[in-house]
């Protein structure tokens, strides 16, 4: 396929963003912004607004699962209680249902990015007790201010999933 350049500008936020993306995901950034573009191009070609998605009421989203509330409550707990004391086998738990979470359309890039941040420490500690290397410590993504976790945003996408905007319940966990 032939390819050619495009320059474009952004805010050095979502550069910043950007970059962050690129080094947790290890995906170059040109590759970021091709596939975001793609991504959009194909949903505005592909768009009928008469369409519906139907999801199988047997299959519960995500956020519905027991490792999604699981993982909400931890990272709640991270922000009073930063040490780094849990399982390994918990820790990989979350790691795979981040990366789960990139797959599900409901996650918005924005609470990924949030997640990123968490995902990068806890790979960071797994591959540490890999080693057999001294885990001690706290995570950083607690009280790192200037790229720590953002947990207005994640109290924000929290009530997203739940409320739509005439505030009514629209999700339901059982």
């Amino acid at each position: 396929m032939d390819t050619t350049k495009l320059n474009i500008r952004v805010s050095q936020e979502t550069k910043a963003e950007l970059d962050l993306l690129s080094i947790s995901q290890d995906i170059p950034l040109s590759k970021i912004v091709r596939l975001a573009i793609s991504e959009y191009m194909d949903r505005l070609q592909h768009k009928d607004k008469n369409t519906v998605e139907v999801v199988p009421a047997q299959q519960p989203s995500l956020v519905q699962s027991l490792s999604f509330t699981e993982f909400v409550n931890w990272v709640h707990d991270k922000r009073y209680n930063p040490d780094i004391w849990d399982s390994e086998e918990l820790y990989i738990q979350f790691i795979e249902l981040i990366l789960e979470m990139h797959t599900d359309p409901l996650f918005n890039d924005d609470i990924l990015i949030e997640f990123n941040k968490i995902l990068r420490e806890l790979k960071l500690v797994v591959s540490e007790h890999e080693n057999e290397e001294l885990c001690d410590g706290e995570f950083s993504f607690v009280s790192n201010t200037i790229n720590g976790f953002d947990y207005e945003k994640f109290r924000l996408f929290m009530y997203s999933i739940r409320f739509d905007e005439e505030n009514n319940k629209i999700l339901f966990i059982k």
